[in-house]
């Protein structure tokens, strides 16, 4: 007869971690622990005073009895955080006049605040503000000021251009500079055009075909487009390379395409 002996739960546990030694000697490797990840950094700039789209008001101006609009501007600055230390702030506004303020710690933190300054509105009273450093302009806020009596008025001088409208450098405006309303019933096409903005197409509300901007070196903003109720067909955007991405996605909520939406090639 022929005797089974059972290995005891001991020498069970012996073998089994012979087995395990043997394996590690054999060149398994085990998944090293994951890499601790960096915290991320708030963004250099952003501002307090005012808000993104904002639509001014009476209240708003800080100084009623001079002429025009004078704004605050108060903008947070996390130079510390972003391991460096700025000793003032340079605004632009409407990409024409340029202005700057010291950074100080205050309430709110570390901020430059702008005292006073004028917003001459434009044709359409849109207003662009531009945060610099070091020459590279890290922030913009787009707003609005409202025509005299608190409350755009409306269309008093209306101008319909029937086809498509084609800039590309060498064109002229078919249209006045003070013309509150122009609808194009075509395409509207601005290619390889020196532009840096479209305050000269401030008054635009109407397109009944395709909008186009490509291939402008210089174009930094689509602020002047803001009032853009409409695009009949559709909004191509490309090879714009100073433009950031994010304005041409702003222009599109805000128009209401019909068509479709081409967005590439540009700015971050």
């Amino acid at each position: 007869m022929m005797t089974h002996i059972l290995p005891s739960a001991g020498l069970v546990l012996a073998a089994l971690l012979a087995g395990f030694s043997t394996g590690c000697s054999a060149g398994i490797e085990l998944d090293p622990p994951a890499p601790e990840q960096e915290a991320e950094l708030p963004p250099l700039f952003a501002f307090l005073t005012p808000q993104e789209h904002l639509t001014l008001t009476a209240v708003d101006d800080v100084d009623p009895d001079t002429h025009g609009v004078q704004l605050d501007v108060l903008i947070q600055v996390n130079d510390l955080e972003n391991n460096i230390a700025l000793e003032s702030v340079q605004l632009w506004v409407n990409n024409q006049t340029v202005y700057e303020a010291e950074v100080k710690d205050g309430l709110h933190g570390r901020t430059a605040h702008f005292r006073g300054i004028p917003v001459a509105p434009n044709a359409h009273h849109q207003v662009l503000l531009v945060v610099d450093e070091g020459g590279e302009r890290l922030l913009r806020s787009h707003i609005r000021v409202p025509m005299q009596g608190g409350a755009d008025t409306g269309c008093s001088r209306n101008v319909t251009i029937d086809g498509d409208l084609v800039l590309d450098g060498q064109s002229a405006l078919p249209f006045a500079a003070d013309t509150d309303c122009v609808t194009i019933t075509g395409d509207l096409v601005v290619s390889e055009t020196p532009l840096q903005d479209f305050f000269v197409l401030s008054s635009l509300v109407s397109l009944g075909g395709d909008l186009v901007i490509e291939n402008n070196a210089s174009l930094q903003s689509l602020i002047g487009l803001y009032d853009l109720e409409h695009i009949g067909g559709d909004l191509r955007v490309v090879q714009n390379p100073l433009l950031p991405a994010d304005e041409a996605e702003t222009l599109a909520t805000q128009a209401g395409v019909a068509g479709d939406v081409i967005i590439t090639g540009n700015g971050d």
